[in-house]
């Protein structure tokens, strides 16, 4: 457990709670806090006490580019004791590196563009289920279901170990309490298929991580389990997250939505600004030496939370910032991280969600959320408990029926 430190830190505010579920929309809250001086702010769901705060996009960049200042390793909010750390979350240069030579191989461009026939022809099957129904639980039945057959796949993942450890990930990600019982567990999974890929290797991820090396010596069990773990927690709710956080606001703007109907070159664009606008996941980093950061007067061992969400609407950054916009032409965000912890999957987000988008729209090109839905969000990952839409669905033509 951290020490206790009674000292008040300065400037203080408000930011988004650490864990726990609400019905009030996190983005709308993020537009009240904006992009200003970094802030602590007392975590009440937080057991280390407290952390700062950074919204401002240069602020953001300068955090995540400075590894002697702010360091990765123990930078956990909300605070919680592990045995073994997050691989490569909680480590930094030259190591993360060294991991991350692990898994940038299986999923480099040369990897995943093959397999977007593979997407696009699963992604129609899910859409097939529903489509003609007329409604939907976008997040339970599309959502969590498209981009999880993909990455399963080529996490190398049997189906039958599939559904607990889905369950223990979203343990992890939306349950601060059960965060250590989950990762233990997380961790005991992951080491029997390790453990299987030993002797009967595949192309996966899981036999990447577990015939790896560090240097010139073959990577450690430990070191493998945590890996992997780390790996699967990144994959599982993201993408899911992110298109769901899309298809609700295109539910709320028809005429962007009829605009990706009418002109699906337009996805990768939509992928571009819903990443901007719904920054989802936050990096944490931990001081290292006593710092004036921008007037904000951190310490050592002080956590800081990078606020891409803040940081990725920040006016000074980005013009007509508060607007989803599908003619942007240059989108610097940064929701997927910066320099040694730049999100490794990228290359397999983004055309799983551009996928995602063009499919749907080929499918369901108008749609609107249920009459009398009350949304419930959650922290950690930002998410929607459940996102119901609605949709009308063409009557067929009876062949040889008069219909007027």
């Amino acid at each position: 457990m951290m020490e206790a430190d009674t000292a008040v830190r300065q400037p203080a505010g408000t930011y988004l709670p650490s864990s726990g579920s609400s019905d009030t929309d996190p983005f709308s809250l993020i537009e009240q806090i904006g992009s200003r001086q970094p802030f602590w702010f007392e975590d009440g769901a937080d057991a280390g006490g407290g952390y700062w705060v950074v919204t401002r996009f240069q602020d953001a960049r300068e955090v995540q580019q400075d590894a002697a200042t702010f360091s990765a390793i123990d930078a956990a909010v909300p605070w919680v004791v592990l045995d073994q750390p997050l691989l490569p979350s909680f480590a930094d240069p030259p190591l993360v590196q060294r991991y991350r030579k692990t898994l940038i191989p299986r999923m480099s461009p040369t990897v995943i563009e093959p397999l977007k026939p593979h997407m696009e022809r699963t992604c129609e099957a899910i859409l097939d289920r529903f489509a003609a129904a007329g409604h939907c639980d976008v997040v339970a039945e599309f959502a969590q279901v498209f981009p999880l057959a993909i990455f399963l796949e080529l996490f190398g993942m049997p189906e039958d170990g599939r559904p607990e450890f889905i369950f223990w990930t979203h343990k992890w990600h939306h349950d601060r309490k059960e965060q250590p019982t989950a990762w233990a567990r997380i961790r005991e999974i992951v080491a029997q298929h390790l453990q299987a890929k030993l002797p009967d290797p595949g192309g996966d991820l899981l036999t990447a991580i577990a015939t790896a090396t560090t240097g010139d010596d073959p990577i450690s069990m430990d070191d493998a389990i945590n890996l992997a773990s780390t790996v699967f927690l990144g994959g599982l709710d993201t993408v899911p997250s992110l298109i769901t956080w899309s298809l609700r606001h295109l539910a709320l703007h028809p005429e962007l939505r009829a605009a990706l109907a009418a002109d699906p070159s337009l996805a990768e664009n939509a992928v571009e600004e819903f990443l901007r606008m719904y920054s989802i996941t936050d990096p944490r980093r931990r001081v290292t030496k006593d710092t004036d950061f921008h007037s904000a007067a951190m310490r050592v061992g002080d956590r800081v939370v990078v606020s891409t969400a803040c940081a990725d609407r920040d006016p000074d950054a980005f013009a007509d910032a508060g607007r989803a916009r599908l003619d942007r032409a240059v989108n610097p965000h940064m929701a997927f991280g910066l320099a040694a912890h730049r999100c490794l999957g990228i290359h397999l987000a983004r055309p799983e969600l551009a996928i995602a988008l063009t499919k749907w729209h080929e499918r369901i090109p108008d749609y609107a959320i249920a009459p009398g839905t009350r949304l419930s969000f959650k922290a950690g990952v930002l998410s929607m408990e459940s996102l119901p839409l609605v949709w009308a669905v063409p009557k067929p033509r009876l062949i040889g029926v008069d219909e007027t």
